[in-house]
């Protein structure tokens, strides 16, 4: 059964999804993305796949931020890494696919949305994607993704949502 997690910013989606990998000793493949700083001032994300991706560069920026709490997103990244990195993740020796975290900058990269789409259909790994919580058609697919177990962190407590994801995952 694939997981999905969304909830406001800050509600502890990748921590959780980081805990119940950790507590179950669970190998991913995927991807999470990072802030980075320049001075010791936050000014961007960027995605660090979790499996070698063979032509690639890893760890590139996904969102450069331009002003204090705007931010624009850089669509190449999810188009060359992020396509690369969902389709060797499936290749891959791993337990699972972690997908942390999937938001509105690449919901215009229509062959990453293809590739997480791919990623969501089969059935040979187990999915735990962190989904940012915003009214965007992308996102609310993947909220809704049949047969994915999903819980909202704003609806259901951290722990709550915790005991629900462990006892689908043991």
């Amino acid at each position: 059964m694939h997981i999905t997690i969304t909830g406001s910013r800050g509600s502890g989606k990748s921590t959780l999804a980081k805990r119940l990998l950790s507590d179950l000793n669970l190998q991913p493949s995927g991807f999470v993305t990072l802030p980075y700083a320049i001075e010791g001032q936050r000014r961007g994300h960027y995605l660090h796949s979790l499996v070698d991706c063979p032509d690639q560069l890893n760890d590139l920026p996904i969102s450069v931020l331009q002003a204090p709490r705007y931010s624009i997103g850089i669509p190449d990244t999810f188009a060359t890494l992020g396509v690369a990195c969902l389709l060797q993740s499936l290749a891959a020796q791993s337990d699972c696919v972690l997908l942390d975290e999937i938001g509105r900058f690449e919901t215009t990269v229509e062959p990453f949305l293809t590739a997480v789409r791919s990623v969501l259909a089969q059935q040979e790994k187990r999915v735990l994607a962190v989904v940012q919580k915003e009214p965007l058609p992308f996102l609310d697919e993947l909220c809704g993704w049949p047969g994915c177990l999903h819980l909202d962190l704003d609806q259901v407590g951290r722990e709550a949502a915790y005991q629900i994801m462990f006892s689908a995952w043991r």
